[in-house]
C-alpha cells in the first residue's frame, strides 16, 4: 500500500517510523513546533518549553530509542508581585462546581470569586484573548483542583529535542517543502503547490483540522483558535531571578500570560552563569506587542539584567478551543474518517494534548 503521511512534526514522524510511509512536510526541516535551536550559544525552543509528561511506558520506551532522557518535578508559580507556589489553588476552599455553561462560569464555580479576580480571570483573559467568556470549559486538566496537575512530572531528551526529532527523522523519506493545497478523495490525489501531485492508498493527517476541512470542501462553523508569539531571551541573572521552571503571569503591562525559564530546568539551555529564558502571548488576528517594554518589564521585576541574545517565533494556530453545545470539531473528525483518512496529533484532532499523547496516536496507525 502506498501509505502518505502529511506534517513531519511529532506525530507525522511517529506514524512514518511506525507505518514505514512517506511523509509530506511543508516546511524544510522536521519537528513542527517540537523543536529546539541554537543562537549565540543559548538553546531555545520554536513553541517555548516543550516538556513532555504523561507518557506510559509504550512511549518511554520509544522515546528512549531516539534519546536518553531525563527526568523532572515541576518547580512551577504564580507572580503577582511575588511568587506563589502552584497550583495556587490548592490553598483555598473551592466553591460547587456548574455542570454547564462557559469556561468563565465554570472557574467561577469551580474556583470562587476571589480566586478569580486574583488569578483566573486576567489569566485566562490572556490566556484565550478574552474567549473564556465564551467558550465551553475544556482542558480542566491545566487547573487542577484537588492534585498537583497534569504535568508534575516530565521528561526531557538530554540532547534537546532537536536531536531526538533529528534521530527519529533519520532514515525515514521525508519530502519537505511540500505544502498541501487540495485533496481529491475520489481519485485519492493530493495536490501541492509546487505543481506536483501523489496518490494514495492510505492517508494519515497531522495537518491542523481548521486547514483539512477547506482541502477537503467540508463545509460548517468556524473553529476557535488562539495564536502564540514566542520571544527566547538569553540573559544575565537578575537579583530576584527566580528558582521556578515556569510562571503564570495574571498581570503585566507587556501584555504576556507566561515567563519560562529554560536553564532552571535543564544547565545546558545556557552557558555557565547564564539564563535562557521564554516569554509567551496569545493573540487572535494579529497583534502588537514590544521586545523593549517586556525587556524592560523583566528587569523592573529583577529577573534579567543584560540581554544577550533575542529571537522571535510565531506559532499561527497554538490552542484549539470550542463553543458549548458546538460539534462542529466532532462532526468535521466524522466526516473525515468516512472518507478514509487518519487524523492524528494536537492540531489534527483539534485539543489540547502534549508530546507523549501525540507519539501514543502515531504509535496507533
Amino acid at each position: 500500500m502506498q501509505t502518505i503521511i502529511l506534517g513531519a512534526g511529532i506525530s507525522g514522524l511517529t506514524a512514518g517510523y511506525k507505518t514505514g510511509g512517506t511523509i509530506y512536510e511543508a516546511s524544510n526541516i522536521p519537528g513542527g513546533i517540537c523543536r529546539s535551536y541554537y543562537q549565540d550559544g543559548f538553546r531555545f525552543e520554536i513553541g517555548g518549553g516543550h516538556w513532555i509528561f504523561g507518557a506510559d511506558d509504550e512511549v518511554m520506551s520509544f522515546l528512549q530509542k531516539f534519546s536518553s532522557l531525563n527526568s523532572y518535578t515541576r518547580d512551577a508559580g504564580v507572580y503577582i508581585n511575588k511568587t506563589f507556589p502552584y497550583p495556587i489553588q490548592s490553598f483555598f476552599t473551592p466553591d460547587v462546581i456548574p455542570e454547564e455553561g462557559t469556561m468563565k462560569e465554570w472557574l467561577l464555580g469551580e474556583f470562587g470569586s476571589d480566586q478569580c479576580k486574583l488569578f483566573f480571570y486576567p489569566f485566562n483573559e490572556k490566556y484565550t484573548v478574552g474567549l473564556f467568556e465564551h467558550l465551553s470549559p475544556q482542558d480542566q486538566q491545566k487547573n487542577p483542583r484537588n492534585s498537583a496537575g497534569y504535568n508534575s512530572e516530565f521528561v526531557y531528551p538530554i540532547d534537546g529535542l532537536d536531536k531526538l526529532i533529528d534521530n527519529l527523522a533519520q532514515g525515514q523519506d521525508i519530502r519537505y517543502n511540500k505544502k498541501v493545497v487540495n485533496i481529491d478523495t475520489r481519485e485519492n490525489k493530493i495536490y501541492f503547490s509546487d505543481g506536483s501531485t501523489v496518490t494514495y492508498d492510505r492517508l494519515i493527517s497531522t495537518l491542523p483540522l481548521n486547514q483539512m476541512r477547506i482541502y477537503l470542501g467540508i463545509l460548517g462553523k468556524e473553529m476557535p483558535y488562539t495564536s502564540t508569539i514566542v520571544l527566547n531571551l538569553g540573559a544575565t541573572k537578575g537579583v530576584n531571578y527566580p528558582k521556578e521552571h515556569w510562571l503564570y503571569i495574571p498581570f503585566c503591562k507587556s501584555g504576556f500570560h507566561r515567563v519560562g525559564f529554560y536553564s532552571n530546568i535543564d544547565e545546558s539551555f545556557a552557558p555557565r552563569n547564564l539564563t535562557s529564558i521564554y516569554i509567551e502571548w496569545s493573540y487572535i488576528n494579529g497583534h502588537q506587542f514590544s521586545i523593549q517594554d517586556t525587556i524592560k518589564e523583566l528587569k523592573d521585576w529583577g529577573f534579567i539584567n543584560e540581554v544577550l541574545s533575542t529571537d522571535v517565533k510565531v506559532i499561527p494556530i497554538s490552542y484549539t478551543w470550542k463553543y458549548p453545545n458546538d460539534t462542529t470539531r466532532e462532526d468535521i473528525l466524522n466526516e473525515i474518517t468516512m472518507l478514509g483518512i487518519t487524523q492524528i496529533g494536537r492540531y489534527g484532532r483539534w485539543k489540547f494534548q502534549g508530546i507523549a499523547e501525540s507519539i501514543k496516536e502515531g504509535l496507533c496507525c
